[in-house]
Formats: C-alpha cells, structure tokens, sequence
C-alpha cells in the first residue's frame, strides 16, 4: 500500500511537471532532437549510399582500366611494338572501321617481308625501296617492325598510282591486304590526326600504367587460382 501511494504520489508530479511550462519545453526539446536526429541519419545514410556508389564506381573504373592496359600489354608483345605504337595502331583502325586483330596478319605477313629483305630476296628488297622505307638505321641496325610498317603505310598514303600502290600493298602484306585498306585509303596526314587527338584527350595509356594494368590483372588470375584451390580442398574434404 505503501509503494502505491509512493507511485501515486509521482505519476501526480510528473503530471504536473508535464502540464507546466518546464515540462512543455522539455516535450518541445525532445521533439527537436528527436527532428534533428532524424535528419542527420537520413543525411548520413545519404552520405554513406553516395560513398559506396562512388568507391563501386572507382573501382569498377579501376577494374575497366586495368583490363585495357594488360591488353595493351599483351597485344604489343604479340605484334612486337611498343605500347604507344599498339595504341595508336588500336585507335586508327577503329576509326577506319576495323580492329587491331584485323591489322595483325598484315603486320605479321610484312614482318616474313622484312625477313626476306635483310636475307637478300631481291623482290622484297625492291618493294621497301619503292616506298623509300629503309630498313636499317643509319649505324646499320635494323629497325624496329613497328617503325618500318608505319613508314610503310605512310608511302602508301601518299602514293597517287593506285595500280602501283595495291601491287606493292599486296607485296608486302599478302592477302590479308583488303582489311587494310581502309586504313590505307585514308591521306598521310591522318596518323598525325591520330596521335594529335590521343594526346589531345590524354587517351595513351603510359608504359607504367600498362606495365602496373598487368601485374595487377595477373595478381587477380594468381587469386582467382587460390580461390579454386580452396574450392577443392572444401570438395575432397566433403
């Protein structure tokens, strides 16, 4: 009996306090913070969807370029020319409607060119020297592929005798000559356009980022086959 007079007593003075001007400006704070609270979480959880957006985003980038750059990797090392050269060659032959692969078997047939050139066939000889392409540097050491086939496909350009340039086309790049053409049909300023726009728009990936793509997509497969192994162990031990 006693307790209840004791709680009878001060739910009687909290009613007070509740219906005086103390208590309504207590129940005015509360309400505030309670507002105010309310705001900063949705704000937070705004912030906080904004960041993991972003970093899935950074990543996703960072996943798209390194994909690329070990391409470029792999691609240049296939082709034998140097990074800078591989894209350039990329991005010319998309704007002529075609593909890196489909200039390869060209490059390649040009390349068994040179070959024969240097071991003295004197039809192949003959070809380079009608575009003016040497082969060697001046210390007498044979240039790059990549070098002599953009010198190459700039005489080409330039020739105006059509007949003359499709038989030294043909020459040089066999067969695989009518995916070339389109890059071959365009003047011999426009590789100069190519690299003017690549540098313009910052689009040539350098040789350490292409060097860092690789590695990092190389560490992702060396992952990849530690994850597989795992999977087996849980398989036989199963």
């Amino acid at each position: 009996l006693k307790a209840t007079a004791q709680f009878k007593a001060l739910s009687l003075l909290f009613g007070k306090i509740k219906d005086s001007k103390l208590g309504k400006a207590i129940e005015r704070w509360s309400g505030s913070v309670k507002t105010a609270i309310g705001e900063n979480i949705k704000a937070i959880k705004a912030w906080v969807k904004t960041i993991v957006y972003t970093i899935g985003a950074i990543t996703a980038v960072v996943f798209s370029v390194s994909k690329l750059g070990d391409s470029i990797d792999k691609g240049s090392q296939r082709m034998n020319m140097s990074t800078e050269q591989y894209q350039k060659w990329a991005y010319a032959m998309e704007l002529s409607g075609s593909s890196i692969e489909e200039l390869r078997e060209g490059y390649n047939q040009m390349s068994g060119q040179i070959s024969q050139a240097v071991n003295g066939t004197k039809e192949s000889q003959k070809a380079f020297q009608r575009l003016g392409v040497n082969l060697k540097d001046t210390k007498g050491n044979l240039r790059s592929t990549g070098d002599i086939f953009e010198d190459v496909v700039v005489s080409l350009q330039n020739m105006d005798n059509a007949t003359e340039r499709t038989a030294l086309a043909y020459k040089l790049f066999g067969e695989s000559v009518s995916k070339l053409n389109p890059l071959l049909n365009n003047n011999a300023n426009f590789l100069r356009e190519v690299v003017r726009t690549q540098n313009a728009l910052g689009s040539q990936m350098s040789d350490n980022l292409v060097a860092e793509s690789a590695k990092f997509q190389d560490a992702i497969a060396t992952l990849g086959q530690a994850w597989q192994g795992f999977k087996n162990l849980l398989g036989e031990t199963f």
